[in-house]
């Protein structure tokens, strides 16, 4: 149930707790707000632009909530002016917590707003909408792909680069070699999310730091031939190839803002990738 609380000038009490509800485009999120807030509302707009500004109050266990509904972004990297006015209310409200609402559906999207709110140190409260949609994408699934187990893909991170070390010319022994260092990789991307957490960009610098010192100590112990083609074979594990063509397929889609956004973060795995070689390298030529 809920009801309504308002100071003088109409507007729900900014002195209540505050609940922030942000979302992509047509990810639920203003149906979710309705719901909560029911079907009286403040609604104008923010000082100086168009974008659309709402409130609401919700009541949850005897406690009035004050909510806010962000306009609809992708990111928070503020190229456009919801965008900006995401950020800044965050920053200026300073909500108890954000709640993000994901569309099921399109995890793969969606989870890049929710990473971002992350990093701007704000509690985030995660909550998915539209899972009829993500019933429907399993259920179109092959039966194979849904009994999915980690020691299945663990060993597809260790077949991957063996598979790509002779295409570079490598050797059978730089193979095997590729092949043990796809599967160190494979567990830290698989089971090191506790350490590494969710940063693209270290997770990869750490990876390839790992990889590329493993190659080279690989190669000096004799398993293995050519320490750049060891190197390279692994390497192609977190070279972000999928990352980009998503980010091609948005912007020819029309989706601009958020193919620009993935394109950002695939250069800066790339850089994660180069400087995490170089440093793993450096540290085994030392050694």
């Amino acid at each position: 149930m809920s009801y309504f609380h308002h100071s003088d000038d109409g507007r729900p009490r900014s002195d209540l707790p505050t609940l922030a509800l942000a979302g992509n485009p047509n990810s639920g999120k203003t149906t979710s707000f309705n719901a909560l807030t029911g079907a009286r509302q403040h609604v104008g707009n923010y000082p100086g632009i168009t974008v659309e500004q709402k409130e609401g109050i919700a009541h949850c266990d005897g406690e009035s909530i004050r909510i806010i509904d962000l306009p609809g972004a992708y990111s928070l990297t503020a190229y456009t002016q919801e965008e900006r006015v995401a950020r800044r209310v965050i920053g200026t409200e300073k909500p108890l917590a954000v709640m993000a609402l994901l569309n099921a559906g399109a995890l793969e999207r969606n989870l890049y707003l929710a990473v971002q709110l992350m990093e701007m140190g704000v509690p985030v409260s995660i909550g998915l909408n539209m899972m009829d949609e993500a019933r429907a994408m399993v259920d179109r699934l092959p039966a194979s792909c849904r009994r999915h187990r980690p020691a299945t893909v663990l060993l597809g991170y260790g077949i991957a680069p063996a598979f790509f070390c002779p295409l570079f010319g490598g050797g059978f022994w730089d193979s095997l070699s590729a092949f043990f260092c796809g599967l160190v990789v494979g567990t830290c991307l698989l089971f090191g999310g506790r350490w590494l957490g969710s940063n693209s960009f270290l997770r990869t610098l750490v990876c390839s730091g790992i990889a590329s010192l493993l190659s080279l100590l690989l190669v000096r112990a004799g398993l293995g031939n050519n320490v750049d083609l060891v190197t390279i074979g692994v390497l192609m594990l977190l070279v972000p190839g999928v990352a980009l063509t998503n980010a091609m397929g948005e912007i020819v889609a029309g989706d601009t803002y958020s193919g620009l956004s993935r394109t950002a973060e695939a250069i800066l795995i790339a850089t994660g990738i180069a400087l995490g070689a170089a440093v793993g390298l450096g540290i085994g030529y030392i050694l």
